[in-house]
Parts: structure tokens; C-alpha cells; sequence
């Protein structure tokens, strides 16, 4: 009873509790035994392509900055430990992207109540990374619009996120680029006709 509590108020549950059919998730982990995720920060690009037949095609691009320090020592925060780690300071991750219930995704599985793919990067100090998730909404605007609901990792520093719609031959009315800190659920639409 005191779940369901957090649930219906928006402070608990899984991220397909609402709207699973228009839900974005996505979560960056450490792979090692490192203490490095002070050091890593994500900017986050996602791409909305609407097709003439309605169809959203999300290219989700997320890039990890590792301001680690280069040629540190061995430590217990910076590593390595653990068999994927190499050097001291890269960060070693796992990358999810959980894409709205019923998108087709190549590889993704039903997981949580929308479709997960997942991918491994290591990202050496000072440097960066990024990687790339695709998928498709069929049927994605409804009644003259198109609606995505993103929710956030919650994270130390919050991802720097930009959304934008690509609609060639659609009228769009609505913000097409929209750029803030990611640090809260979000919906974002744009009104459309053809």
C-alpha cells in the first residue's frame, strides 16, 4: 500500500507507468568497480524524423564526457578494477535505451514495459564517447500531434538534452529545437499538419 502511494504520485514505479507509448528512457552505469561516475557527464541529442505516413524515427545520441584525470595512479576511485578497465581513469559503461512499448527496435527487448536495447563504451580520461540508438514509432502523431514523454537517469550533474523535430513536408507548430538540463520527466510536442 505505501508503494502505490509513490506510484500515483509520480514518486516511484517504473518509467512505463505513463504514456509507455511514447516514453524515452535512458541510463548510462559504470561497468567497473572504479568510483568514476563523479567524472562523467552526458550530453544527450535526440532526433525526431517524422516520415509523410506519421511514422517518428528517434535517433538518440548520447555522448560521455570523462573529465577523469590522464597518467593518474593506480587508486581505488579512479581503478583499474575490475576485469573491463584497462588504465586508471577510463570509464567503462554500460549504455541503455529503453524506446517507447510497440517502436521497433533492432535487437530491443521488452523490458519494463518498453523496448530496451543496451550496448557496452569505454571512454578514456579526458576524452569522450558516444553512442547511437534508433528507433520507430509507428502511427506516432495522433490527432495532429506528436508527443514524447522523456525521463531522465537521475544523476549527479544532470545530461545536457537536446530534442529536435525533422518534418520535411509537415507544418510544425511548436519549439522544432528545444535545449535544456535534463534534470526532471519532460513531455514534448509539436502540432503538425500536412
Amino acid at each position: 500500500s505505501e508503494e502505490l502511494v509513490f506510484r500515483r504520485t509520480g514518486l516511484g514505479g517504473g518509467p512505463a507507468d505513463r504514456q509507455a507509448d511514447r516514453t524515452v528512457h535512458l541510463s548510462v552505469q559504470n561497468a567497473s568497480a572504479s568510483k568514476l561516475d563523479y567524472f562523467q557527464k552526458q550530453r544527450i541529442k535526440v532526433d525526431v524524423y517524422l516520415t509523410d505516413i506519421g511514422t517518428a524515427v528517434i535517433r538518440a545520441s548520447i555522448t560521455i564526457d570523462n573529465s577523469a584525470p590522464k597518467n593518474a595512479s593506480p587508486s581505488y576511485q579512479l581503478g583499474p578494477r575490475g576485469a573491463s578497465q584497462r588504465i586508471p581513469g577510463e570509464y567503462v559503461a554500460r549504455v541503455y535505451f529503453w524506446g517507447p512499448r510497440g517502436s521497433s527496435q533492432a535487437e530491443g527487448v521488452v523490458e519494463s514495459g518498453l523496448v530496451l536495447n543496451s550496448t557496452a563504451v569505454s571512454v578514456g580520461p579526458g576524452t569522450s564517447g558516444t553512442v547511437v540508438f534508433n528507433a520507430a514509432i509507428p502511427k506516432a502523431v495522433r490527432n495532429g500531434r506528436l508527443e514524447l514523454r522523456l525521463v531522465p537517469q537521475p544523476t549527479l550533474f544532470p545530461a545536457d538534452l537536446t530534442v529536435k523535430i525533422h518534418a520535411p513536408g509537415w507544418s510544425v507548430h511548436g519549439e522544432e529545437t528545444l535545449s535544456r538540463p535534463w534534470d526532471r520527466t519532460m513531455t514534448v510536442s509539436w502540432g503538425l499538419e500536412q
